[in-house]
């Protein structure tokens, strides 16, 4: 169980929580640094298949 009175208010050990989980369910996870506003942001993208392009498939021999 997760006791929230373990992460820090600086809020450096809820990102790298929340990073991780993205990461442990398949996503893209970038930090994005510290901005002007001294935030931590993370960049969370999701590769899908697409419906519209075949996928590309490795040469085979002849």
């Amino acid at each position: 169980m997760l006791d929230f009175r373990e992460i820090a208010e600086d809020g450096i050990d809820f990102e790298l929580m929340i990073r991780e989980l993205l990461f442990c369910l398949g996503y893209h996870v970038q930090w994005s640094g510290v901005g002007p506003d001294g935030g931590k942001d993370i960049i969370c993208t999701e590769e899908l298949p697409s419906r519209f392009v075949p996928e590309p498939q490795p040469p085979r021999a002849l």
